[in-house]
Order: C-alpha cells, then sequence, then structure tokens
C-alpha cells in the first residue's frame, strides 16, 4: 500500500472512488476494464488494483481515466473543495428548477388532454354499442 494513503480521508469526505469508478463500469457493460487499462497504460491486473483501492490514486490518474472513458471523475473531488470538505451531490441553478417545473407543468397539461380525450373516446365507445343494442 502506497506510503501517503490515509484511510480516514476517504471516509472523512465521503470519497471512494474505487465505489465511483466500478459503478461506473457496472452501468457501461460495453466498456471493458482490459480497453480502459490499455488506454492509459497499465495492465489489466495493475489496473484492477488501483480501481480496488478507495484512494485510486493522484489527480493525474483520474484525468487519465476521465480522458480515457469520456466519464468525469473529477467533479466529485471538486465538490468536495468547492464545498469546504462538506459532501453535496447535487445543486442544481434556478434555471434549471425552473426548466424542471416548466417540463413538469406541460407534462400534467398534456396528462389532463388525455385523459379527457379518452373520456370523449370512452363515451363515444359506450354510445355506439348502445345503438348497435337498439338497432338489434
Amino acid at each position: 500500500m502506497r506510503a501517503d494513503y490515509q484511510p480516514h480521508k476517504n471516509s472523512k469526505y465521503g470519497l471512494d472512488f474505487s465505489a465511483i469508478i466500478n459503478s461506473w463500469f457496472g452501468a457501461n457493460l460495453d466498456v471493458t476494464k482490459t480497453d480502459i487499462a490499455e488506454k492509459i497504460g497499465l495492465t489489466k491486473m495493475g489496473f484492477n488494483t488501483k480501481i480496488n483501492t478507495p484512494h485510486f490514486g493522484t489527480t493525474y490518474d483520474l484525468l487519465e481515466l476521465s480522458l480515457a472513458t469520456g466519464h468525469d471523475f473529477i467533479s466529485p473531488l471538486l465538490n468536495v473543495l468547492k464545498n469546504k470538505g462538506v459532501e453535496v451531490q447535487e445543486v442544481f441553478t434556478d434555471r434549471q428548477m425552473q426548466d424542471v417545473i416548466r417540463q413538469r407543468d406541460m407534462l400534467d397539461n398534456l396528462l389532463k388532454r388525455s385523459n379527457r380525450e379518452i373520456d370523449m373516446l370512452y363515451a363515444r365507445v359506450k354510445d355506439l354499442e348502445e345503438r348497435l343494442k337498439n338497432a338489434k
């Protein structure tokens, strides 16, 4: 194990890069660890050892991994720095919240219109059934 590895810092800041990286690989099954290991110049065994340690490696290692996978593994680290050690999962801007509210309202209106159309169609079907029944 590396001399500079300080496990108490992983729990202090809530950053377990091995869990973050392994969950990314679990969600992206089309990308293999072997391919990424080759891209960043490691053997599969060396890469597996690295991704199974909570600190993963240096910031440069995270940068190489982010570039190789096309996924941002550095932002969780930057969020901790930005928030002075307090882990914040995700913060939405006012504009993003307004967009979500606007989209929710649009979908709510669409649902109401669809329900009205379904009710009208149901009434027409019942009316046609009644007419067919009376015509016999």
